[in-house]
């Protein structure tokens, strides 16, 4: 399995959250989990989404719930314990009611797996639209993939 070139460096990602690997995240093979591996960008993402729906709130945006429709992994190295890791998150798409976010995991400075996550903005139990204020607000963070 191939990376997408877009995920190779690091630098090519306006938000990174950096985090300690924890001893409970290592499975039997003693390398970290996938379950964790997870969580990590789950972590990740919440943050970023956070601080760019709050600095979109700042234009009046309402924040409906958002959803995960969709996520792919992919796994390219083992990541070890003890030792950091850095996740960069980014925005590939921007539809007219959801947008994908892009994930690139990182340790030691190599990559060592990436996600992509379907989002949608929903109300009462289904899709609405994304107001343009926050499409082009989300605009800061687009990567090209």
């Amino acid at each position: 399995m191939r990376a997408n070139p877009v995920f190779s460096e690091l630098g090519n990602f306006s938000y990174k959250v950096v985090r300690e690997t924890e001893y409970s995240d290592i499975d039997i093979l003693e390398h970290v989990n996938n379950v964790a591996i997870s969580k990590y960008y789950g972590d990740a993402r919440v943050r970023f989404l956070a601080q760019a729906f709050d600095e979109a709130g700042r234009t009046g945006y309402s924040s409906p719930s958002h959803l995960v429709a969709e996520m792919t992994i992919k796994y390219f190295a083992e990541i070890n314990y003890p030792g950091p890791v850095t996740i960069g998150v980014g925005i590939s798409r921007i539809g007219s009611s959801s947008f994908t976010v892009v994930e690139g995991l990182y340790q030691n400075d190599t990559l060592v797996g990436q996600a992509e996550i379907q989002m949608v903005a929903t109300k009462e139990g289904k899709p609405t639209p994304l107001p343009q204020a926050v499409k082009e607000h989300f605009q800061q963070y687009l990567i090209k993939v």
